[in-house]
C-alpha cells in the first residue's frame, strides 16, 4: 500500500470544502438523504438501504474503516458549513495507481457549480498528491446533469458498460468516464 496519509479536508473555495465523514454527521446526512430520495433513487442503488439514521451511521462507519485502511475516501461537501451533498473514491487502486468518483447533491444545491468545483479539487488532489494516473467517474446513460460534470471538466468518454450495476430490480448500463494525471494539466 501506499505510503501516503490521506487528506481529511480539501478546501475547494472560500464557501466550499469537502471533509471526510464522521459519525456525528450521520442526521444531517440522513435528512439531506430523506429530502432528495425520490430524485436520487433513479440513479443510485444504495437508497433502499438507507431507510433511517442508523442506516447512515453504518455507511458512515464503514467509510471511516476505509479511510484508516486508506482503501476509500467517502466525503461530505460543506457549502457554508451545512452539508450540501457527497463525494467520494469508491475504492484506491494504489497497485495501478486508479480510482473512481461518485457524488450527489441535494437539490437545492444544484445548479451553482458546487460539484464542478469540488471535483476538480478533489482530482487535483488525487493526481498531485496521491499520484493517482487515473481517475473514472461511472454514469448511468440518462442521468445528464451528472454526466454533465465529468465533461464539463475535459474527461474523455470511454463507452458504456453494458448491464453493469444492478439497480433495485434490474440492471443498468454506465457510461465510463475517465482523465489520466498527463491530461490533466493541459
Amino acid at each position: 500500500m501506499k505510503n501516503v496519509e490521506l487528506q481529511k479536508q480539501i478546501l475547494v473555495d472560500s464557501h466550499v470544502s469537502i471533509h471526510a465523514l464522521e459519525e456525528r454527521d450521520a442526521a444531517n446526512l440522513f435528512r439531506l438523504t430523506e429530502r432528495n430520495r425520490a430524485r436520487l433513487k433513479q440513479w443510485l442503488p444504495w437508497l433502499d438501504d438507507t431507510r433511517t439514521q442508523a442506516d447512515t451511521l453504518r455507511f458512515i462507519q464503514g467509510a471511516e474503516k476505509a479511510f484508516e485502511s486508506k482503501t476509500g475516501l467517502h466525503a461530505k461537501i460543506l457549502l457554508r458549513g451545512q452539508i450540501a451533498g457527497t463525494i467520494g473514491l469508491h475504492y484506491i487502486d494504489w497497485v495501478n495507481a486508479r480510482t473512481s468518483i461518485g457524488y450527489w447533491l441535494g437539490a437545492e444545491f444544484e445548479g451553482r457549480g458546487i460539484m464542478a468545483r469540488s471535483c476538480r479539487a478533489l482530482i487535483d488532489y488525487l493526481f498531485k498528491e496521491l499520484k493517482m494516473n487515473r481517475v473514472e467517474i461511472l454514469i448511468a446513460p440518462g442521468n445528464k446533469k451528472s454526466q454533465a460534470i465529468p465533461r464539463k471538466l475535459g474527461f474523455t468518454e470511454e463507452g458504456t458498460l453494458r448491464q453493469y450495476a444492478r439497480m433495485y430490480t434490474q440492471f443498468a448500463d454506465h457510461i465510463v468516464y475517465s482523465v489520466l494525471a498527463k491530461e490533466w494539466d493541459r
